[in-house]
């Protein structure tokens, strides 16, 4: 895909080919990381086992594997790719057990909706047995901003940026960018993710990130591999998404709306759960729907 970038296929179920995430190899001197851990496809190799033989066949040593965020799309196999490399190291930014945790009494609580059955499946592969499982996959919880990752002598730079989702960690290398599941530029469907006046927050510390280091982005790889920016306006891309955003932001305050950039990420998580919790029993019910049933 690049110099250094390897896309091992697209996976998880269904056909739908913006549903499937990538499973993407990063290379430099006989060593690598691996990003993304989704679910398998119905058929075929489970993307742990692709990503072992690839490895393998190529020589390469595995320093590191990546999350771009924990949403079931991309770490169903969580557990999997532990097994199959551990001699790799394992780093999440600390709010990734965080959402694990949250999002595990949120959905015990019958809460989620929707998709149950394909949801428990993945969740069952998640899951490790103990108290503290939501620890348990990971060598080593990032609290700052940006990290630097080295493969091969060269840097991997990890950076916490939430726009998506809470988790969301993006890498950049050799001058590509991997926004996990970023919406960039304006409309973007899912913008009631994270407050908006957080997501200006995020997108100021990219642009920052990249003005600080002299760092030119060319290359925009998102996580599903699809709507791939080559030749990219880096700025460009960042300025029209803050502004987007920030429209967003003076159009919720003007209406009263809370300003989430006020809490902390710990309060901001429960925040969430309990503004969606909130939002759900407001929402009309059907005529054929009965009484108490979600």
């Amino acid at each position: 895909m690049a110099d250094g970038v390897y896309l091992a296929g697209i996976h998880g179920p269904g056909s739908d080919d913006n549903t499937k995430t990538g499973l993407w190899i990063l290379e430099s001197g006989g060593e690598c990381a691996v990003m993304e851990m989704p679910a398998p496809n119905p058929e075929g190799p489970s993307p742990a086992e692709t990503a072992r033989r690839i490895v393998d066949e190529k020589g390469w040593r595995c320093r590191y594997l990546l999350l771009s965020h924990p949403h079931i799309d991309h770490d169903a196999t969580m557990g999997e790719f532990r097994r199959l490399f551990p001699e790799a190291e394992f780093p999440v930014h600390y709010s990734t057990p965080m959402f694990l945790r949250i999002t595990e009494k949120f959905w015990s609580e019958g809460k989620r909706g929707g998709n149950d059955g394909e949801f428990n499946k993945y969740w069952k592969m998640l899951k490790s047995p103990g108290r503290n499982w939501y620890f348990h996959h990971f060598t080593s919880l990032l609290t700052d901003d940006v990290t630097a990752l080295t493969i091969g002598g060269e840097r991997i730079y990890a950076i916490y940026a939430p726009k998506h989702s809470l988790g969301d960690m993006h890498y950049v290398y050799r001058g590509c960018w991997f926004p996990g599941d970023w919406w960039l530029y304006e409309g973007d469907p899912s913008d009631d993710r994270i407050a908006s006046s957080k997501a200006v927050k995020s997108l100021e510390l990219l642009k920052t990130f990249a003005i600080a280091r002299d760092y030119g982005i060319h290359t925009v790889f998102p996580a599903h591999a699809n709507n791939i920016i080559r030749n990219a306006d880096f700025f460009d891309i960042i300025e029209r998404t803050r502004r987007h955003h920030a429209d967003l932001d003076a159009e919720r305050k003007s209406k009263g709306e809370i300003d989430w950039s006020e809490f902390d990420i710990r309060s901001l998580y429960y925040w969430v759960f309990q503004y969606r919790d909130a939002a759900a029993k407001r929402q009309p019910r059907s005529k054929d729907t009965k009484r108490g049933k979600k």
